[in-house]
Parts: structure tokens; sequence; C-alpha cells
């Protein structure tokens, strides 16, 4: 669905269940805990609620190596698709995907030895789209890549010893950001919205005991979730030496590389493909 799409539903539930909605106002400092009886901190991965109170929320922030950049494109893709691409030793990934029937989100990846050798760490935003626009000619099928406010970043990996404090409470990317190779951000963001729902509707007014419940129960899916995204991060820091594996062995090797798939799991799941592997690995 496109995130305008979902926003406007999002919206549009909020009004008939009476929320008052409010836009171009952030906030901007700890006082706004002052206002409310309990204060949800939505605010994203760079969250100025969180930030306002870093230590007793215990925040700690890491800067990966790779970088990226979101971009769309004006091409339906069948499928969640990623694309490899070398050239001159260096790799270059593209990760995209449908959103509606006729565009495609595009995220463009590359590890740090390409980030410097391609020249890319001292080129312009443009000219590092122009760049991908040559490489990933024909996946993209000509076309030009569509910018939105798209810079060329690291990633920021965000995680948090506690997740709520005082009449606060993290969620989304705030709480922990989750890297874009692991799942979507937004539906892990809803589906913490809807755990710390089901803690207040179990604890009624207790602020307190509704916010331990939250976290309480909902901790072990975001770890687990967690240490695959660490995984699967080290996995494309690493691309480098994944590449030049035959592709059956890259596409085996990719889709363990969190752990959370195994070879029995894919020769119970994917019994064509297991035979296809057994027929054509090096490892085999």
């Amino acid at each position: 669905i496109e995130r305008l799409a979902l926003l406007e539903e999002l919206q549009n539930r909020c009004r008939e269940a009476g929320v008052d909605i409010e836009f171009g106002r952030r906030v901007e400092s700890s006082a706004s805990e002052e206002d409310c009886d309990v204060l949800v901190a939505a605010d994203g991965a760079n969250s100025v609620v969180r930030d306002c109170h870093r230590a007793a929320f215990d925040t700690r922030i890491v800067e990966l190596r790779n970088h990226f950049a979101w971009y769309g494109v004006e091409m339906p893709y069948d499928a969640h698709t990623l694309t490899f691409v070398q050239r001159d030793g260096l790799t270059f990934c593209a990760h995209h995907y449908r959103y509606t029937p006729v565009m495609s989100t595009f995220v463009a990846e590359v590890d740090a030895p390409t980030w410097q050798g391609s020249g890319m760490s001292a080129m312009t935003d443009e000219q590092r789209k122009q760049l991908f626009e040559g490489i990933f000619r024909d996946t993209l099928g000509g076309r030009k890549l569509i910018s939105n406010r798209s810079v060329w970043r690291r990633w920021r990996l965000v995680t948090n010893g506690r997740w709520h404090c005082r009449n606060m409470v993290l969620i989304g990317d705030a709480q922990r950001s989750a890297h874009p190779s692991i799942g979507s951000g937004t539906r892990l963001a809803m589906e913490d919205a809807i755990a710390l729902w089901r803690a207040f509707d179990a604890e009624g007014t207790d602020v307190r005991a509704a916010f331990e419940r939250y976290e309480t129960e909902r901790r072990p899916i975001r770890d687990k979730l967690s240490a695959a995204a660490g995984k699967s991060v080290a996995w494309y820091e690493d691309v480098a030496s994944k590449v030049v594996l035959s592709p059956y062995d890259f596409a085996y090797d990719y889709l363990l590389r969190t752990g959370l798939m195994t070879r029995e799991r894919l020769e119970r799941d994917s019994p064509r493909f297991m035979a296809f592997l057994r027929e054509n690995a090096d490892f085999a």
C-alpha cells in the first residue's frame, strides 16, 4: 500500500474515534510530558522525546558501515527482489518492490569499500543517484529514479534498555530501529501500538502496570527480530565475499543469513529449491 494512502486511512480512523489531530507542531522538549497522562513517543529513530531522556531509557545508538538511500521508480516489479551488481571489484545492491500497480520502492545500498572505491563518498546525492541509474539501467528499464528527500546515509541502529520512563513510553523506531533488510519498520511500529493498547486494555488506568505489561510481552518478539537483523546487517556489510559464490550457494547463504530460516525448514517448505541446490551447489 502507498504510504500516503495508509496515513490517510489511519487519520480517518482517528477522526471517527474522536481523536484531535494536530499537524505541523513537533514535541521539542521534555516539558510536553507535563501536559498529558501518557506520552507515546512514536517519533522515529531520531526521537526528540527519547533523546531528552537518553539516560533514563538507556539509549544506545550505533552507526552501521553500509550506506543507503530510498528512491522510487515508475515501474511495477512482480515481487520483492534483490539485485546485486559487481563492477570493477565493487558491489552495488538494490532492494526493489511494488507498492502500487505502477510504482515501486527502490532502496540503493553499498558496502564501505564500494562507498570509498567508487568515489561515492565525494559525490553529491544527485551524482550518486545518477551512478545507480547507470549501474542498474537494465533493472530500471532505463527509467530514472525518483527522489523524495533521498539522502545517502548510514543506518543508525537504535536500542533502549528501558522502554518507559514516568508517563512516557517508546514504540516503533523510537524504541528500536528496524533494519530494512529484515522487515517493515511500519509494520513493527503498528504491532507495538497494538501491544500497548492491549496492555492498557488489561491494566486500565494503571499506567505503570500497563507499561510493564507492554514491555514484558513485546520485548521477546522484538529481541528475536533484532538478533536476526544484526546477523542480516553483518551479511550485507560482508556482501563482497558473498557475491563470488555460485548462484545456488549465494541464494542458500542469503536465506540462512539470519538464523530464522534453517536447512530443515527449507527442506520442508521449499523442496524443489533444495533439490536444485543438491544438484548444482558447490557445497553439495
